[in-house]
């Protein structure tokens, strides 16, 4: 269990970095760049949780396309990336859509409501 003095507060401070995925999907050219020196930094490797509901919510699917297979199936550096969908998001996408993702990643985590 995490303590909450002032201690434990600065062992982790550096270890957690949240962005909008909203900045860092379509608002970053230095994304990549950011990534790196995250990776550079890290003891143990970096992983990156993405969002991709914001290009639901802007209706650009074509562009979460393109986005997703422009990443790497895999990173030559110490990083891990999820792509996560909400599955009414997910299957928004036409079943072709949903392959190429799938296909490319490997995988995919879907968020689903009760």
């Amino acid at each position: 269990m995490f303590g909450t003095d002032e201690e434990t507060i600065k062992k982790y401070e550096d270890s957690l970095i949240v962005m909008d995925s909203l900045k860092g999907h379509f608002d970053s050219s230095d994304l990549r760049v950011f990534v790196e020196e995250l990776v550079k930094r890290a003891q143990n490797g970096v992983l990156v949780i993405a969002d991709a509901g914001q290009f639901f919510h802007l209706n650009k699917t074509d562009k979460l396309i393109e986005h997703e297979l422009s990443m790497p199936s895999r990173f030559d550096i110490n990083l891990k990336r999820f792509c996560v969908f909400h599955r009414k998001d997910f299957n928004i996408l036409t079943e072709g859509q949903r392959q190429k993702l799938v296909n490319h990643h490997g995988q995919v985590l879907m968020v689903e409501d009760k």
